[in-house]
């Protein structure tokens, strides 16, 4: 019984009245874009940066061109 429901169901053609895809793809697209600006505001204004000094030798050598 399950089985035949199925079988028609599948048979009728599918009811794409309620919300046309491209609204569909545009409201996923703003819901991503959505959560991206979120999670780029809360980093930039929740985490804490240390700054640091860094010191880096450069070997003399580095500095003088060689002739061709």
């Amino acid at each position: 019984m399950v089985v035949v429901a199925y079988i028609e169901a599948l048979r009728e053609p599918p009811d794409f009245s309620r919300m046309p895809s491209l609204f569909r793809f545009l409201f996923i697209l703003g819901l991503i874009a959505g959560i991206a600006y979120v999670a780029v505001f809360s980093l930039a204004n929740f985490v804490k940066h240390q700054p640091r000094e860094i010191v880096v030798t450069v070997p003399a050598d580095k500095f003088v061109k060689e002739p061709r």
